[in-house]
């Protein structure tokens, strides 16, 4: 039997604060500006997968240049 890693999912407050060290505010204006992921909907509030936070993170960097 093999087992599959679990991919975390976060929460707006802990992408913005944890990851980004911004508002939550400023997150949803680079969602809105289409510059970060909308998320996943679970139970009607938006998730990030971890492995989508990093590939997001690493497209901010290759933009900022």
């Amino acid at each position: 039997m093999t087992t599959q890693a679990v991919d975390p999912c976060y929460t707006k407050r802990e992408v913005a604060q944890d990851w980004l060290k911004i508002s939550t505010r400023s997150l949803d204006r680079l969602i809105e500006k289409k510059a970060w992921p909308k998320g996943i909907l679970v139970g009607g509030v938006p998730r990030w997968r971890h492995s989508t936070v990093v590939a997001a993170i690493d497209r901010l960097e290759q933009a900022d240049g």
